[in-house]
């Protein structure tokens, strides 16, 4: 989200802010401190946070879809194509948010419209290529997707799915995802490069759990900088991210099991796209070299 984009679409006479408790917010001095980046206005991380949580329950995909919507599909279906958009991301080097942004997508639709097995792939390379027009500056061509199928879908089926899942989404198409969490809460933990490779790591860990479809992307993005603070550097939580996420410690501990659980065994994963991406150095090996430790304890 840029903020022009954000306060375009906002309405705000008819939008109802949460609520601040102005006595918890962390002094100018602290925010001065930091290191995030002056570019960054920190001043308005707490508007954009609100906005975002407001985005964020108007886009929220079911958690039962395929029980109650999907024949022919099951949760393990869904756990190797989103492991396969991780390839597909790492092949044409597209961003993060984009793999985020297609997930979302993909379960959205998913919850609506009945999918053949046969074309789910479909599904999910369709909703790659649009999240790819939303945040890459230089999208894949419908070519390319078309390729990177192997071939399997034409450039017209592509291209009609598109208009299939566009109209199916009401173009609805600037969802919150766990990643525009992350980048605020990130900069007001004050977190070091391998702290942020950590939390990536684990946010696409777990997009391909379906059991993280029952949490909000803002409570997934605060669990994960508290499981990789405490990982890296042993510590959890600040009355600043307190302040920020909306969240207390309290509210993160079921949410934070099932993220333990996902990071302790992700080495006994059968898809292993994610672990071996983060294996690598330009992402400091976060997957191999950070040893998981037990699960925080309940603070």
């Amino acid at each position: 989200f840029f903020f022009g984009e954000i306060f375009a679409v906002m309405e705000l006479d008819e939008v109802e802010m949460e609520p601040m408790d102005r006595s918890r917010v962390p002094s100018s001095s602290a925010l001065s401190r930091s290191r995030v980046p002056a570019q960054m206005c920190p001043e308005y991380f707490d508007t954009i946070a609100s906005y975002l949580r407001i985005v964020e329950r108007r886009h929220r995909p079911s958690m039962t879809y395929v029980e109650e919507v999907q024949a022919d599909i099951t949760w393990q279906m869904r756990a190797i194509l989103i492991d396969w958009l991780n390839e597909v991301t790492e092949e044409f080097n597209l961003k993060i948010d984009t793999l985020c942004l297609a997930v979302n997508y993909v379960d959205r639709y998913l919850s609506c419209v009945h999918v053949q097995r046969n074309r789910l792939q479909l599904v999910g390379v369709t909703c790659m290529l649009i999240a790819s027009k939303i945040e890459e500056i230089v999208p894949p061509s419908v070519d390319d997707f078309v390729y990177i199928t192997d071939n399997t879908y034409t450039r017209d089926e592509l291209t009609k799915m598109e208009i299939v899942i566009l109209n199916q989404l009401e173009f609805c198409l600037t969802a919150a995802t766990v990643r525009d969490f992350v980048g605020i809460y990130l900069r007001v933990a004050q977190a070091d490069k391998a702290v942020c490779m950590l939390v990536d790591y684990l946010v696409e860990l777990t997009l391909q759990d379906y059991v993280f479809l029952r949490y909000p992307p803002s409570l997934i993005a605060a669990t994960a900088i508290v499981l990789a603070l405490f990982t890296a550097e042993a510590r959890c939580w600040s009355d600043s991210l307190s302040y920020y996420t909306r969240y207390q410690p309290q509210e993160l501990n079921d949410c934070l099991r099932d993220m333990h659980r996902c990071y302790a065994h992700s080495a006994e994963n059968t898809l292993q796209a994610v672990r071996e991406k983060y294996s690598h150095s330009r992402f400091l090996r976060v997957s191999t070299h950070l040893r998981c430790p037990g699960c925080p304890p309940a603070f």
